[in-house]
Order: structure tokens, then sequence, then C-alpha cells
């Protein structure tokens, strides 16, 4: 009875929540022709890429007519000029049209014998408000029921009715056949968890043949409190910066036994694994993140008007945005700042009281998740000696596989584009690297190829036989297996908010803005857009052609104009990444919680006051300030931000302490002596 009691008012309050969400949703208008020309200009990009006008061997088009408009001309035309060869025999037809709602288009090739080849077509009803409301409702639902499974399918269940225009059957078909088994199914989604799974088993190897004890030792010389283990596991993010993926499960699972012997809090863990993630990879100048950076300023130089001469390629595009990527900065900055100061506030305060007291949360007291595994489950051999380099030399193996993997792989797809490398040339191996489009394929046999180099080193040694390796690897797997359910059914509602095109209507609501306010209005629409859709790469890949471009064209003769730009240009990655942190449906900030052994709802709650005060920090002393005052004071801004953060920390944080000691045995009741 008293569960219900406490149950019934929550479920009322849900229900009313979702009725005023519905109804607010209701009140906001479309903007019909900034959807139309943002879908024209997508399909633009993909028919750009189409390997029937593009592939090895294919007869290029002489003419080229595109018919629906100055939306569909402007879309189209651009993009597939260079495809164009004077005097070739075959023609290009484009049709666009808007009818009743639903847009659409169909591409045919004329051949010069008067046949028609249909090369593509597609075609959807526009997005409306209402495609918010799965997302939105699924994120209400984890807070305040505090349970994310039943709020995940919930959201992918009215998504598909959404989809589906409330039919029924549909509804059942597409949920089970695209949602369900589509995601499982999907290479991509099995790479990521095959790739987790893969390399959490090779840490229990690790931690059975007492490489990670001996890991621990070693650091304990500069990890000696609290505050270093923090800041140690603070630098350990910031080494594996090449992929926020390899970084959220390498540091995780590795620091997780040492901070967890400190008693710091499995939120506090996830925190920092988080907060050294995408913020690193993003601004690193070699990652898996940059060909996707790269990318998309590479493709937007030409259509910036007289701003198209700032860089030469979308690398120096990148470069020049490099100083203003603001909350990358800061919210790293932040993690240091935290664990050098000792202080703590909003939930993680009372999450780190409780862990240094020895107090772990119950699962059903919280959201009433799948339990994970815990890394303590996992000992040592008796007798396993505790060599520090049994411990780095199987991640460091990973992380030499995927830098290798990523640079062969990258270097298949230059060649693949008429661009062979020089491999006596460092740049052309870079260049390689950044070009990589498979990286959680080569993530995944990098974990592969570490376990089996784990094993065969603990077999060397003679500490571990096989049979032993392989209990201790798969007792990792399978206890993360129910943990890994979260992680398919994010990539599922994903799946589905893309469907509702969620992210285009946000996109279409930017109105006209002062020009000096362009860089802080695009960086809060990339994070409202990544927190409604969980994907921080859909988010810069949907705004950037549609945010730079227009804000070249509004920034025209401005004397300010390229900082704007270039401020514009870093607030879409960086929205897109501070958005990506505060959602409860993002694959990266899942994969977080489980590498760090995290309840994933107290993950994001406590994560998310600290992403807001870099967010916000970002903001004014950054975008803002920064783009009233022409860039002239951007050496200043980052001391200026970060005492901001710090004030914050003296003000309203609190200090939590090293943990109490563990009490001494009262005299009296000492163990008693075991029989015989």
């Amino acid at each position: 009875m008293k569960a219900m009691s406490r149950t019934w008012p929550r479920v009322m309050g849900f229900l009313a929540l979702a009725v005023v969400l519905w109804w607010a949703l209701s009140l906001l208008q479309s903007n019909t022709d900034t959807l139309v020309s943002l879908t024209y200009q997508k399909w633009g990009r993909d028919l750009a890429q189409n390997a029937a006008l593009t592939g090895e061997g294919v007869e290029p088009f002489g003419v080229m007519t595109v018919d629906g408009g100055q939306a569909c001309e402007e879309a189209f035309r651009p993009r597939l000029e260079p495809l164009q060869e004077k005097g070739a025999a075959s023609a290009l037809l484009i049709s666009c049209s808007l009818a009743e709602g639903v847009v659409s288009y169909k591409v045919n090739r004329l051949q010069a014998t008067g046949e028609g080849v249909l090369i593509a077509e597609g075609g959807h009803r526009l997005p409306s408000a209402f495609s918010l409301f799965p997302p939105l409702l699924a994120i209400a639902m984890a807070f305040i029921f505090g349970n994310i499974l039943p709020a995940l399918i919930t959201g992918i269940l009215l998504g598909a009715l959404l989809v589906e225009d409330f039919a029924p059957l549909g509804t059942l078909e597409r949920t089970v056949t695209d949602y369900g088994w589509g995601t499982i199914t999907d290479p991509f989604a099995l790479y990521v968890c095959a790739f987790t799974l893969a390399l959490l088993g090779l840490v229990n190897i690790s931690v059975a043949m007492g490489g990670i004890r001996g890991l621990i030792d070693k650091l304990a010389h500069w990890a000696k409190g609290v505050r270093s283990t923090q800041l140690v596991t603070a630098l350990m993010g910031l080494a594996v910066f090449f992929d926020d993926y390899a970084n959220t499960v390498v540091v995780g699972g590795a620091a997780r036994p040492l901070t967890d012997a400190k008693r710091i809090s499995r939120e506090k863990l996830a925190y920092i694994v988080d907060s050294t993630a995408a913020p690193i990879s993003g601004i690193a100048l070699v990652s898996t993140w940059i060909g996707i950076e790269v990318q998309a300023f590479e493709d937007l130089l030409s259509s910036l008007g007289t701003y198209s001469d700032l860089a030469p390629s979308g690398y120096a595009f990148f470069l020049e945005v490099l100083p203003y990527r603001f909350y990358c900065f800061f919210a790293f900055f932040l993690v240091l700042l935290v664990a050098i100061t000792g202080r703590d506030f909003g939930p993680m305060l009372k999450a780190e009281r409780q862990s240094r007291k020895g107090v772990s949360p119950q699962a059903d007291q919280i959201t009433g998740d799948f339990k994970m595994a815990p890394r303590s489950e996992i000992k040592p051999k008796e007798g396993a000696p505790p060599r520090w380099l049994n411990g780095v030399l199987p991640i460091g193996f990973v992380i030499l596989f995927t830098i290798a993997g990523s640079v062969m792989q990258g270097a298949e797809v230059l060649a693949a584009k008429g661009q062979p490398v020089d491999w006596s040339s460092p740049g052309d191996w870079m260049q390689a690297f950044i070009h990589v489009d498979e990286s959680v394929k080569v993530l995944f046999w990098a974990a592969i190829g570490g376990t089996v180099f784990t094993v065969l080193l603990a077999r060397a040694q003679k500490i571990l036989s096989f049979r032993e390796s392989t209990s201790a690897w798969t007792r990792g797997v399978f206890g993360m297996l129910p943990t890994m359910a979260i992680l398919v059914l994010v990539m599922a509602l994903q799946q589905v908010i893309k469907d509702l095109h969620a992210a285009e209507y946000l996109a279409a609501q930017v109105g006209d803005v002062a020009p000096a306010l362009l860089p802080v209005m695009v960086f809060c629409l990339a994070g409202l857009v990544a927190f409604a859709t969980g994907t921080s790469w859909g988010t810069m890949l949907i705004l950037m052609p549609f945010v730079l471009p227009t804000g070249a064209a509004l920034l025209e003769g401005n004397p300010d104009g390229p900082v704007i730009l270039f401020l514009i240009g870093a607030s879409v990655l960086d929205g897109a990444i501070f958005g990506d942190h505060c959602s409860l449906v993002s694959d990266t900030t899942v994969m977080s919680s489980i590498a760090s052994g995290c309840d994933h709802t107290r993950h994001v709650r406590t994560q998310l006051p600290y992403a807001l005060l870099a967010m916000m920090a970002s903001a004014g002393v950054g975008y803002l300030w920064i783009a009233y005052s022409g860039g002239s004071m951007i050496w200043l801004s980052y001391p200026v931000g970060i005492g901001l953060m710090w004030a914050w920390l003296m003000l309203v944080g609190k200090e939590v302490g090293e943990p109490e000691p563990e009490p001494d045995p009262v005299e009296g009741e000492e163990a008693e002596p075991s029989a015989g």
C-alpha cells in the first residue's frame, strides 16, 4: 500500500505533464519554407554522394534540369554541377514537389536512346512540433519514475505511432521490425555493443591477473587522496583523446577500482569519464571526430559567399574555429577545478557524501534498472603478482591497434577517392587517420585483438590458464548484457527521432536575430537538438549546412563577420556536445554509465548541473562576449570563464573531504577464532 501511495501521485503528475506538453507543442508554428529548404538540402547532399552518379565507370551527364522552385534549384544544382560534363550524351532530370504537407523529390537520368533510368526518389511528411513529443516525454518519464527502460520503450512506441499516422498495425510492425530487429541487427549498433563488451571483458582479465591491482599501486604514488585520484582519472581521459567510445570504456573500466578504493562515487567517475570523452575527442587535432567536423566544413566552404576564402580547406577552417571551442575547454577545466577544490554541489554532493561513508544506493531506491556488475566482484587470482605492466600493456595494445587500424582503414578510403597515401609522409598518415569512416569496426577488432593479447600475456607468465582467462572475460561480458539493453533502446529511439525529423524541425525555428547574438543562439539550438535526439554527430551534420551559410549571408559586409562566422561554426560543434552531455537518450552518455558501473539516470541527474555551469560560462564569456567584442578579448575569456566557475564552486559548492576511516574493532569484540 505504501508503494502504491507513492506511485499514484507520480502517475497522475506524469499524465498531467503529458497533456500539458502535447497542448504546448500544438501551439508552436512550423516554418514551412525553411523546412522545405532544409529537406531539399539534405537530399542534395545525399545525391551528390550517390554511387549511381559518382561511382567508378559511371557516365557523366551533360544537361541538368531542375524543376521545383528556387529552394529545389539552390539545394541540388550547386552540389551536382561538379559532376556535370559538357557534351555528355545523357541528361539529369530533378523534380521537387510539396503537396498536402508531403515533400518529395525524384531524380531520373535520360539516356541518349531516350530511355529513362530512376536514380533516386524520396519523400515524407513535413515535421511538426509533435515530432519532439516522444523524446521529451521519454526523458520526463525517466526522471519522474526513475526507471529508464520503460521510458525508452514508451518513447519508441509513441514515435512509431506518430510515424505511422496512428495506425495500430503499422505501429506494431514498425516497432518490431524497424526499431526492434532493425536496431539489433544494425552493423553500427552491433559493433558498438561488441566493442564495449569485449573491452570490459579484457579489463576483467587484467584484474584477474593482478595487472589492475599493480596499476593502482603504481598510481597510488600520485593518487594518494580523493583529489589527486580525480586528477589522475581526468588525465587518463585526456590521454585517450582519439575516440570518445574508447575513452569511456577504457578509462571507466581501468579507473573504477582506483576510484572505488578512495570511495569516490560512481556518479563522479561517470562525470569525469563523460567530460573527458567527447570534449577532448572533439578538439583533438587527430581523432575519429575530426573527420566528421572537417568534412562538415569542407562541404560548405564554397557556399559561404564572400567568406568562402576564409580558409583554404575544411581542416584549416577547423583550426580557425578551435580557439572558440569554449564549451569543450570549459567542461574539461571544470573537471580539474572540481578535483582541485574538492568541492561539489547539487545531487553530486549527496552522492559523494554517501560514497565517502561507504553507503551505496540500492537499485530499487533509485531507478529499478538492472544492477550493474560491480568491478569489485572480479578479484585478482590468489597469488597473482601485482605487476603494473600487466595493466598497462593490454590497454596500450588496444590504443596502438586502434590508431594503426584507423590509419589503414582511412588509407583505403583515400585510395578509393584516387588519393593514395605516401607512407613516408607523416602528414599523409594523419590525413589517413582523420578519413577513417568505420571507426567502430576498427575499435571492435582492436578490443578483440587486445583480448587475445591479454590472454596470451597471462598465459605466458603462467598467471592464468586459458580457462581462467575465459572465465574472467565471460563474467565481465555476461554481467553487462542486461545493461546493454539500455544502449540498444537508446539507439532505437534515436532512429525514431530521425524518422520524425525532429532535428530538422528545430533547425527551422531560427528566426532573424542580431548578428552578435547568432553564435549563442546557434549554441542553444544545437544543445536543444542534441538533447532531444541524443546524437552529437547527427546534430552537427543537420545544423551545419543550414546555420553556416545562413550566418554568412546575414554577416555580409559586417566588419566582425569572420570572427562571428568562426564562432557560429564552434557553437554548432560545442552545442551538440553540450546537449549530448545532458541527454538521457545519448549513446555516449549510456556508455559512460556502463563503463563506470553507474546507474544511468543518476549519472545524467548528477552531471547535468556541471554541464549547465560549463555551458553558462561558455555562453556568457565565450559566444556572447567575443561576438560583441569582435574577437579582440578572446585572450581574456578563458581566465574569466575559469574564474567564474571557480567562484561558483567556492560559493555554492561544499567540500566533501576524504573517506571516513574504517572503525576499529571494539574491545572484547575481536573475531572469534576458527574452529579447530
